[in-house]
């Protein structure tokens, strides 16, 4: 069996079927690479079509990042499943410091930034009942019980 790395580096070693595979697998792999960045702009753009500013300071979407509730990983890039947070907000919710009560819409915030100075900590008092459907509470009730740190 051969080692296609170095088979790539020395490409006269390939057979014509070889070389038709090696032309296919390549096509292939670059094909799948656009479909995702068209995925993912097109979740960004369906994103900012539905909430329109950061949902918990009201910024402007240029400033925000369309985030995952449940990790695209293992989720979808479906709207249902998104906030648009600005980075820091984004960054903070990925990493489970708050999260959005699936129950109340209040924002809960970890006990292990509890007393930090966070950017989070300026909205505790935010409540998002308004944004939610039965899609974000079944994707926020994930966020809460794998992500959140209680």
């Amino acid at each position: 069996m051969k080692d296609y790395n170095l088979v790539l580096k020395n490409p006269v070693d390939l057979t014509n079927i070889e070389k038709k595979y090696i032309n296919i697998f390549l096509k292939t792999r670059e094909m799948k690479k656009s479909e995702e960045r068209d995925s993912r702009e097109n979740f960004r753009k369906n994103c900012i079509e539905k909430y329109k500013k950061c949902i918990i300071s009201g910024v402007f979407h240029e400033e925000c990042d369309a985030c995952h509730i449940i990790p695209y990983s293992i989720g979808t890039n479906d709207v249902n499943n998104s906030l648009l947070l600005t980075t820091s907000l984004h960054k903070l919710f990925d990493k489970g410091f708050w999260t959005i009560d699936y129950e109340s819409g209040e924002i809960l915030i970890s006990n292990d930034i509890i007393n930090e100075n966070t950017s989070i900590h300026q909205y505790k008092d935010i409540n998002l009942r308004h944004i939610l459907n039965d899609d974000l509470l079944k994707n926020l009730k994930w966020h809460y019980n794998h992500v959140f740190r209680k």
